[in-house]
């Protein structure tokens, strides 16, 4: 370093021959450099020269030496240099700064994204570049950062203090190396003791109080008391003396030459008074940083800035999107592509990316004409806002089109199926006229009502009351219809032998039946598993079955009756191609038009299917009770078609139809008179009772649509023991192979089986689908009724009571809700608080007013609540309206019991309460907590997007809009 200048003890090493010494000072203070003043006189030759030949880099050292050994007091760089002149005399004075300052000589931007990063971490990458740095951690070591630091025109130094500033810490530099060394934390020192009779000066720092937070952030004034003394001897910052009965730190360190030696003033201060508040960048405020779009997750984004010169993906920060406007017509920016992040506040806390940055904008066409906006998507979906237009169009093959165009009018394009749903009407008006065309189906239904139809190839119409009218007409070309002179037919050869009329097989007719019900077995089966397979509720497959059964019982019932009147059997063919087909329209009513469509009864199922002759004539006499009707045909047709469908279903046919079958029997096949008796004779009582208890229409229940006869279990099981007895009377006997070319059967019916065999296989195919299933159903839980007692009805307490039970035992029942709460969007500012909560303001879009929310640890919004409560587990499920109808009433009762719980509200608010509504300002919060309800403001609830009790514990959107509650009377049935 060159020349040294020498007073008394003091030695100062520098470039720069300094004769005399005028004076030294040092100073050394936390968050400061270290500062050295030196004040000297130099020869005339150099007092130029001293100040042009000044380098940033000329080092410089104060020491003391006794001859024998030499003591650094400072050691740093020359920061700057000034000579003067007076009165002949030439000065010379150098400032000099320890060697921290290095790292607070230029500004730099960049980011630290890596959460997982400790701030000690952090620190050793911002002090790296500097040649021999060394830093001690007293705090921040281990520590998460937790939020991205972004250092936006900052030193090192600078950036340093901020972190630091985090633990209400400081940072210390080291005086006696010109390297950067530096403690961040008070340095440990030495433990030294200062006499009681030492002259001081006593203070307290309230500026620095109330800086520090003051009384609210757990801090007391004495914390900021200090002494100040003066010494020789030498101490460092960060030693502890003990003076007058207390424990201090040496917090300031003072030095100034006099008369050769060096005297110091210290600042001895609580060591709760060495802290600074937390720091911020007032630059980052409101700052945008572009980058390039590293990944994409749900509405959140990976960046690499363009301020940093890498940036590994998995050490990129999610940080959440935010379209700019706040509209919810978005679209998350692509990877690769440029967007901006948006810095809210001076901590640089909760930046959000605000969108993306057009980069194409010159080759873009549908970007040249500004009157001309699109917003589409990468999969080809797009909004076309043009002057004249409005265009939607889907991002498929074949895409979906929504147009309104002023010139043609208002255009929807599907390739697929086209839903209109409404709560009250749908009204289509023109004084021209309405198309509505489709390739396969037209559908229209009602959902509240057993009324609709389809349009498939054919007309299906579903209604209480169907009433058909129009016109046909059929256009010929023309023909030649003029009279000739006719030509007498040639009379039989007497020696021509008349063909002899077929004898009617009976046998035929047996195997076309049971061959053709075998069909139909089939196509209830398929269907059943097919819409099964496609996820269809319970009572879906039951009607798909149920239809496929009865339409193809029906029809093969039909054929066989049509053969019978004509007296010849047709072939097999005919009698499977009908099964087949009317099976298949049967299992496909059922799948449109739910558990009606296929009819809830057997009765149901023939209005549908549109069949006639025997089956109407049925229906009519059973419904309307008319005298005089002729029973022989009808009996007979309708004995045939229950016995296909259902082996003499009790809800089609008449007692006289129970007789007749026993009579009808003597005609099919001897060996089959005896059962078929027995059947007759119990049906026939069970008909009887049928006849007693008046029209069956009056049974038809609106919520099931299913027959309840009351009193006829025990005939119901004695019909059924006959159906038994017979199959077991016929049950050995074999199908005779003779019957098997002319009934083409395969599979279920062949040669050398039984009939029991034969039976059984029909049977195993469809019941191994419709037995019962092993689980119950996953969403709500078995309930059972009540039982009705002795009147065989049950009350409406019991009633009530058994819905109380069950709505409380689904509450109870409900699956575990394991999903994070959901975080707070479009908000404002976000400020994270030192407990661990977070405070969200919000601007509501309905009153322009803002909201401060705050969120706990978890995510759960804390509400001022002026009222809280226990919601009753019976609720928990019951729709918003019924839940605070109950509530308001509840809260009027505590009002009244409560003049202070009264204050909180109005007049005009304690009479709707009483009403049982809910004032227009206020509503109520479903709390996270099972059960806990809380009456909060309005527009606070409804700013706030959050996660409540009604997702935990309410039954979710099913619950608030009592689906659930429907699904629970559902699986109530009253007798």
């Amino acid at each position: 370093m060159g020349e040294v200048a020498v007073e008394k003890h003091l030695r100062v090493q520098t470039i720069y021959p300094i004769h005399q010494l005028e004076d030294v000072q040092i100073t050394w203070q936390p968050n400061e450099h270290g500062r050295l003043l030196v004040r000297g006189i130099v020869d005339e030759a150099v007092n130029v020269s001293a100040t042009l030949q000044a380098l940033a880099s000329d080092e410089i050292r104060v020491y003391e030496s006794d001859g024998q050994q030499e003591t650094t007091l400072f050691r740093g760089w020359i920061s700057a240099a000034h000579t003067t002149h007076t009165q002949g005399v030439y000065h010379i004075e150098l400032e000099g700064l320890s060697g921290s300052a290095m790292l607070d000589g230029k500004r730099h931007r960049r980011t630290f994204q890596n959460t997982s990063m400790s701030y000690a971490e952090v620190m050793d990458e911002l002090v790296s570049a500097y040649p021999g740095h060394d830093v001690l951690y007293r705090v921040g070591e281990g520590v998460p950062i937790v939020e991205p630091v972004i250092q936006y025109d900052e030193t090192d130094w600078e950036l340093l203090k901020r972190l630091a500033s985090h633990f209400q810490s400081v940072v210390v530099c080291d005086i006696l190396e010109a390297r950067p060394k530096l403690f961040v934390g008070i340095p440990p020192g030495k433990s030294l003791s200062l006499s009681a009779d030492t002259s001081y000066l006593a203070g307290k720092d309230l500026l620095a109080f109330q800086r520090a937070g003051g009384y609210e952030a757990g801090l007391h004034d004495t914390d900021f008391f200090y002494y100040d003394i003066q010494s020789t001897a030498r101490m460092s910052l960060g030693d502890e003396v003990a003076f007058r009965g207390k424990s201090l730190i040496v917090s300031e360190v003072k030095g100034r030459m006099k008369q050769g030696d060096f005297v110091y003033t210290y600042r001895l201060s609580r060591a709760e008074g060495i802290r600074r508040e937390r720091a911020n960048n007032a630059k980052l405020t409101g700052i945008s940083l572009s980058g390039e779009v590293l990944e994409v997750k749900g509405e959140q984004v990976k960046l690499h800035l363009s301020v940093d010169s890498k940036q590994a993906k998995e050490g990129a920060h999610w940080y959440p999107f935010s379209p700019a406007t706040g509209s919810a017509m978005y679209c998350m920016p692509k990877v690769g592509t440029q967007a901006s992040l948006y810095v809210p506040d001076a901590s640089g806390a909760g930046a959000l990316v605000v969108g993306s940055v057009r980069s194409n904008g010159a080759s873009c066409a549908k970007m040249g004409d500004p009157s001309q906006r699109y917003f589409g998507t990468e999969h080809g979906s797009e909004l076309a806002l043009l002057p004249s237009a409005i265009h939607l169009t889907g991002g498929s093959k074949e895409p979906l089109k929504l147009s309104f165009d002023d010139e043609t009018g208002i255009t929807m394009t599907s390739h697929k199926k086209l839903t209109l749903n409404a709560k009250m009407d749908i009204s289509l008006y023109t004084p021209k006229r309405v198309v509505i065309r489709a390739q396969s189906q037209l559908m229209a239904k009602k959902l509240a009502a057993q009324s609709g139809f389809t349009i498939e190839g054919d007309y299906h119409f579903l209604g209480t009351n169907v009433k058909a009218a129009g016109t046909d007409r059929t256009s010929f070309a023309p023909y030649d219809d003029e009279p000739k002179q006719g030509v007498k037919p040639e009379t039989p050869s007497e020696t021509e032998t008349p063909k002899k009329k077929k004898k009617f097989s009976w046998g035929k007719l047996a195997a076309n039946v049971l061959g053709a019900l075998a069909v139909v077995a089939v196509v209830a089966v398929v269907a059943a598993v097919t819409v099964a397979t496609l996820g269809a509720g319970a009572v879906v497959i039951g009607a798909v079955v149920a239809g496929a059964v009865a339409a193809g019982g029906i029809a093969v019932g039909a054929k066989a009756v049509s053969d019978i009147r004509r007296g010849e059997v047709s072939d097999f063919g005919d009698y499977a191609a009908d099964a087949f087909r009317e099976s298949m329209i049967g299992a496909a009513s059922g799948a449109i038009f739910g558990p009606f469509g296929s009819g809830a009864s057997l009765l149901g199922r023939m209005a549908v299917n549109g069949i006639s002759g025997a089956a109407e004539s049925i229906v009519s006499q059973l419904t309307d009770n008319e005298e005089g009707f002729s029973w022989k045909q009808v009996a007979f047709s309708a004995g045939i078609s229950a016995a296909t469908v259902g082996l003499l279903d009790a809800k089609i046919v008449g007692k006289t139809v129970g007789e007749y079958i026993g009579q009808g029997a003597n005609k099919v096949a001897p060996w089959l008179v005896n059962g078929m008796g027995a059947v007759a004779e119990k049906f026939g009582k069970f008909v009887g009772k049928i006849s007693e208890w008046g029209n069956i229409g009056k049974s038809y229940l609106k919520e099931k649509g299913t027959l309840v006869i009351k009193g006829l279990k025990q005939e119901v099981k004695e019909i059924g023991d006959s159906v038994q007895a017979l199959k077991k009377t016929i049950g050995d006997l074999e199908i005779p192979s003779s019957q098997s070319k002319e009934a083409l059967v395969y599979g279920y019916m062949s040669p050398n089986k039984t009939v029991a065999e034969a039976w059984q296989d029909t049977k195993d195919a469809v019941s191994k689908f419709l037995k019962k299933p092993d689980k119950p159903p996953e969403k709500l839980p078995e309930i059972e009724k009540p039982d009705p007692g002795g009147t065989g009805k049950t009350s409406q307490a019991k009633q009530q009571e058994a819905y109380e039970k069950a709505m409380e035992h689904a509450a109870k029942n409900q699956p575990p809700y394991t999903r994070k709460p959901n975080a707070p969007k479009n908000y404002k500012k976000k400020v994270r608080n030192e407990d661990g909560t977070t405070t969200y303001t919000f601007t509501s879009m309905k009153n322009g007013k803002d909201y401060q929310v705050n969120f706990d640890k978890e995510g759960f919004p804390i509400f001022g609540s002026k009222y809280d409560t226990a919601l009753p587990e019976k609720f928990y499920l019951e729709p918003d309206g019924v839940q605070f109808e109950y509530l308001s009433k509840k809260l009027y009762a505590d009002i009244t019991s409560n003049s202070k719980l009264a204050g909180n509200f109005s007049e005009v608010e304690i009479a709707l309460l009483k009403e049982g509504k809910v004032p227009k300002t206020l509503t109520w919060h479903h709390h996270q907590d099972s059960g806990k309800m809380q009456i909060v403001d309005y527009f606070e609830h409804q700013v706030a997007g959050h996660t409540g009790g009604r997702a935990i514990w309410g039954g979710g959107k099913p619950g608030r809009s009592g689906k659930l509650k429907n699904e629970i009377l559902e699986l109530l049935s009253w007798d």
